[in-house]
């Protein structure tokens, strides 16, 4: 029995090595005869972006098709951008819009040219990443300016929230922005004083305009909304009179975060930061300096507002436009105050 066993063994081993060195043998004659894999088009590419299984996939299309070109982005953008009749709504994947705006300064130059295409569903789809990039879209102001009189509403609409993402990169597009404040167009009056807002106190030659809207436009979310972009833009003026009206040893502080040397600055913020319900006349000071060009000024106001609470709520739309920011100090410093405010 065990002799039969031993050889039925010996058999089989036998059989598995003859075929594995059959195997062996013909990997090479079966590997000359496969074609190899084509390369991926344009078109293969473009499909990817819209259709990859994960956002990975769509981004390596996205910089792939990049990397093809110009021409290459713009027929993405076509061939993924519909614009209906009537232009009730721009009809784009959002995994296009996420992957596009993923690339940032790499693609926005390319994007701000689709702006001047003859064609409104290019023009749509460009404004609509643009508008999805934030900051990093800051180089195309000139491009997103020239469009706020487009026929498309959407490609408007989205260029003024666009332009409102930029912050004061915007500064030169505020004299474009100011007569959409007085458009037939209730949607696009809100959005223009909204943007006005985001974009500060750069936007000083604005506040005729919005203490206009704030008091007499016929719509009550165009009127509130003013409101808000006016205490945003008139910051500094705010910030002086609450200053004036501070007591002795608050108003020294905010004189001190005022200065130019940003350690003075931010050693003010801090001090208070620890002040907290008892320097709330400074949080227009501290709100101004969200916009400081130092990141740890930046970092230090936004600590000072979240320890006030509640009573820094007028703070919150800067602080919200901070969670952009470039630096993650600062980002980090912004969200914490949100919640802080939000909490107390």
């Amino acid at each position: 029995m065990l002799v039969r066993w031993l050889l039925g063994l010996a058999v089989f081993l036998v059989v598995l090595i003859a075929v594995a060195l059959t195997a062996q043998r013909l990997r090479p004659v079966v590997a000359r005869h496969q074609s190899p894999p084509l390369p991926m088009t344009l078109e293969d590419w473009i499909e990817q972006l819209s259709r990859g299984a994960d956002k990975d996939s769509r981004l390596e299309a996205a910089r792939r098709i990049v990397a093809l070109g110009p021409k290459a982005v713009i027929a993405a953008v076509d061939q993924s951008t519909i614009v209906p009749e009537h232009a009730e709504l721009i009809d784009i994947s959002p995994a296009v819009i996420r992957a596009m705006a993923e690339l940032g300064p790499e693609v926005a130059g390319t994007l701000g040219q689709g702006l001047s295409s003859p064609k409104e569903n290019v023009r749509a789809g460009a404004v609509t990443i643009l508008r999805e990039m934030g900051t990093q879209a800051k180089s195309q102001v000139g491009p997103l300016t020239a469009v706020l009189g487009d026929e498309n509403r959407w490609v408007r609409w989205f260029a003024i929230d666009a332009l409102g993402n930029l912050g004061r990169d915007a500064a030169g597009a505020v004299d474009a922005l100011l007569p959409l404040v007085d458009h037939d167009d209730r949607f696009t009056r809100r959005r223009a004083v909204v943007a006005l807002g985001r974009i500060g106190p750069v936007a000083e030659a604005a506040v005729p305009a919005l203490k206009r809207a704030r008091d007499q436009d016929r719509d009550s979310s165009v009127r509130k909304a003013a409101a808000v972009a006016l205490h945003q833009v008139n910051l500094a003026e705010i910030a002086a009179e609450a200053a004036a009206d501070a007591r002795e040893d608050v108003r020294q502080l905010i004189g001190q975060l005022q200065q130019d040397d940003e350690h003075e600055s931010v050693a003010a913020a801090k001090s208070l930061g620890r002040l907290a319900h008892e320097a709330t006349a400074a949080i227009p000071a501290l709100t101004l300096a969200l916009q400081h060009a130092n990141k740890w000024v930046r970092e230090a106001s936004a600590d000072a507002l979240g320890a006030m609470g509640r009573d820094a709520r007028t703070a919150v739309p800067m602080l919200k436009k901070l969670l952009e920011d470039e630096q993650p100090e600062v980002r980090i410093a912004a969200e914490r105050a949100l919640e802080r405010i939000a909490l107390r």
